[in-house]
């Protein structure tokens, strides 16, 4: 199943970290990895494996995290102009 997070305004490098972390765990081991790394982008991961899973059916021990993919958002940096 597949789950995805839009507009999540950290650096994909950082978020990456985490990704690259919970790759190929079961859901339960990858949520109880993410509950206590004191990252920022650890709350909104976890909550997307949760809906990954709740939208497979199935329980989270049956469940594997197979490939997290990060990539850049679209968001615009604010630029004051010069007067």
């Amino acid at each position: 199943m597949k789950a995805q997070l839009n507009n999540y305004r950290q650096s994909p490098r950082k978020v990456r970290l985490l990704a690259d972390l919970v790759r190929g765990q079961t859901v339960g081991e990858a949520l109880k990895r993410l509950k206590f790394l004191p990252k920022r982008a650890a709350s909104p991961l976890a909550k997307l494996i949760r809906s990954a899973s709740a939208n497979y059916g199935a329980g989270p021990v049956d469940n594997f995290v197979v490939a997290p993919a990060v990539s850049r958002s679209n968001w615009k940096r604010k630029v004051e102009s010069e007067k």
